[in-house]
């Protein structure tokens, strides 16, 4: 299971999309789009309200002498117009906006009153008059009817009280000019500032819209690379299984949709080719990006010739291709014939880019119904007859017979002398030093197992890995390593330095497993009781081409148990830094093949500087390997490396023998 996320001081859960937060932000926009409208409305009233308090105070103190009783109709009207505003924001906007609205005539009205009934005093509440005005209108009404409230107030006071002294008329005339023009200007100001707040939060909202729709055109483009190779364009193995089980002719399909015994669906008849293109990382490894890609497309072009446009084409590996042909069975002999022939006139040199390359492609065939009828036995076959046709020189294709399988035989009697090699505790940990290029000294080691056979001697991994992966002997093979590293760990850790850590090698299908079953390995590897930081799981870079979502949950819980990650092998062009990323390493090691000719090509050194850039901008330690020269040391130092590795310093030796190594060394 993964692991629960960290608890925060968040109670939300984190969106889990990219289409999930863009939904979060829209609610957010629209939340503080509700916030402005209710700031446009309660801000401004209490903000201008304040004012007109104030304005309204500064004119009763202008005219202490003249002020008298003042009608008790204002307290009414104040109470009002809190029941109306309350109605508006809070209960019913409808009802609140008539409420409101009587509030305002009877207000007006009020002052006319008073202004009528007790003489000069309540005029010189006019400017409050016009806070209340300003307050329940908007900017062009209230302009209208503060005017209009002014000037009937003094036209009422001119005509009912024409012995009064003029400058009283002027300062309350002036006080209510300035009163309507602050809040004019406050109000317009106000709204203008809104409506651009809400101009800028449409056009986020159409942002983040257009963002929807990108990245639901991201999800459909991966998932359809799900199913494709990346260098080529073509299927990879799950595309191809997905072709042929959804895209037989219909004729074949008619004909030939039948149950198998065990109940699951057979295939229409066909013949599946598995293709195989020995040294072609061994070739092209050298060469540029640009021109390892322009190879490829060469490559399979080429491969088109062979197998024609009426095969469905896979890339199932750096150097590995299928391709499934639907024929009935009575056309199949012709079909091997046609591609025979084909295989036979190909040319069988690329020249591209300046790069001259030869190619001599292993074939292997196997037929439905004959040879199987299910699509995973029917790729195993073909790939079993190419593995036997490398052992003969040529690329004509080799048809899958059941003598092959005694190839299956020997391998199996491989097998049981591993299982006898665990009884006898004949397998042994060999360590090459990984020096730091920080401290000078040796802080880790990579274990690398070795075979001590009872009577061929040591045998090296190249010659029984292979198989073990076959089986579930590499899971025994693979807790035995990790068993054995860990208890050497924890010594090393005590007698040649506190931090030191050994790398080892973890094979896909153990990772597979991984992915598979996480809480049964994690139950396995929990067991070794190492510190934290002691062991690294190297992990090879083919696995990016069947990278899982449960293999990343994994490999996080593996770092969060204080594990770490490295990438090996890294360059040789299964990955890149956008997949690197999800994987969250620790540390990378540089493919031997970057290493090689370092001295004589100056681009190779610049790749070498840029990866290392990149890397420690991820966040990841790098570790060159394969450095057998003093010039490969220095020129790698030069570029910022971290780690070191190769023959320049040691090969794998046995533990006693690499304590007595550190014994003879001096930092660097």
């Amino acid at each position: 299971m993964p692991t629960p996320p960290t608890p925060s001081l968040h109670t939300d859960p984190e969106p889990q999309s990219l289409t999930d937060q863009v939904r979060v932000w829209a609610d957010e926009l629209s939340s503080a789009e509700r916030s402005i409208n209710q700031i446009d409305r309660v801000g401004m009233v209490f903000l201008l309200g304040f004012l007109g308090l104030l304005g309204a105070a500064l004119a009763l103190g202008t005219h202490l002498d003249k002020v008298r009783a003042v009608n008790p109709v204002w307290a009414y009207g104040l109470a009002a117009f809190s029941i109306g505003f309350l109605f508006l924001h809070r209960v019913r906007a409808d009802l609140g906006h008539h409420i409101t609205g009587l509030v305002l005539v009877m207000t007006i009205g009020a002052q006319i009153g008073a202004v009528w009934s007790n003489g000069f005093a309540p005029m010189i509440l006019l400017p409050a008059l016009i806070s209340v005005i300003h307050i329940l209108s908007k900017p062009n009404p209230a302009l209208v009817l503060s005017s209009l409230s002014m000037t009937i107030i003094f036209f009422i006071g001119e005509l009912k009280y024409p012995d009064l002294r003029p400058v009283y008329f002027y300062r309350v005339i002036a006080g209510s000019l300035l009163c309507i023009g602050l809040w004019q200007l406050i109000s317009r100001s106000w709204r203008n500032w809104a409506g651009r707040t809400r101009s800028i939060g449409q056009r986020m909202s159409d942002a983040l819209l257009e963002m929807d729709a990108a990245h639901q055109i991201v999800v459909q483009n991966l998932n359809e690379l799900s199913t494709k190779d990346v260098g080529t364009g073509l299927p990879n193995r799950e595309g191809l299984l997905a072709a042929m089980a959804i895209g037989q002719p219909s004729s074949i399909q008619d004909s030939a949709d039948h149950e198998s015994v065990d109940g699951s669906a057979q295939l229409g008849d066909g013949v599946m080719v598995a293709v195989h293109i020995p040294n072609w990382k061994t070739a092209t490894s050298h060469l540029e990006i640009a021109a390892q890609a322009k190879l490829l497309y060469a490559l399979v072009q080429r491969l088109r010739q062979i197998v024609g446009d009426e095969a469905v084409l896979a890339r199932t590996g750096p150097d590995s291709f299928l391709a499934w042909f639907w024929a009935p069975l009575a056309q199949q002999g012709e079909m091997i014939e046609r591609l025979t022939a084909r295989a036979r006139n190909l040319d069988t040199t690329l020249v591209v880019a300046g790069a001259n390359i030869s190619i001599n492609p292993m074939i292997g065939l196997s037929c439905t119904p004959s040879d199987a009828q299910d699509p995973q036995t029917l790729i195993r076959f073909a790939e079993t007859a190419c593995m036997a046709a490398m052992q003969f020189e040529g690329h004509y294709p080799m048809r899958f017979d059941r003598t092959l399988l005694l190839q299956a035989s020997e391998r199996d009697a491989l097998m049981l002398e591993m299982k006898e090699a665990f009884r006898n505790d004949e397998f042994e940990l060999h360590y090459q030093p990984v020096v730091s290029m920080t401290s000078g000294q040796l802080t880790k080691a990579e274990a690398l197992i070795r075979w001590r056979h009872r009577r061929r001697g040591l045998i090296y991994p190249n010659a029984f890995i292979e198989i073990a992966e076959q089986s579930d002997l590499i899971v025994e093979l693979t807790d035995w390593t990790l068993r054995e590293a860990s208890r050497q760990v924890r010594l090393w850790r005590e007698t040649l330095h506190p931090e030191f850590q050994i790398s080892v090698n973890v094979s896909p299908q153990y990772l597979s497993r991984c992915g598979d079953r996480p809480e049964e390995m994690l139950a396995r590897i929990e067991s070794l009781q190492v510190p934290a930081g002691a062991l690294v799981f190297e992990i090879t870079e083919g696995m990016m081409l069947n990278v899982t979502k449960s293999l990343i949950d994994f490999l996080d819980r593996l770092r969060e148990m204080g594990f770490l990650i490295a990438m090996d092998d890294f360059g040789l062009g299964y990955s890149n830094f956008g997949q690197l990323e999800k994987l969250k390493l620790d540390f990378l090691k540089l493919d031997r093949s970057f290493i090689e000719g370092l001295d004589e090509r100056p681009n190779r050194r610049s790749i070498c500087t840029a990866i290392v850039a990149m890397s420690h901008e991820l966040g990841f330690q790098v570790v060159a390997e394969g450095i057998e020269t003093d010039s490969q040391r220095r020129l790698m130092s030069e570029r910022g490396t971290d780690f070191l590795q190769g023959y320049a310093f040691s090969a794998a030796l046995p533990a006693a023998e690499l304590e007595r190594w550190v014994g003879a060394q001096r930092p660097l």
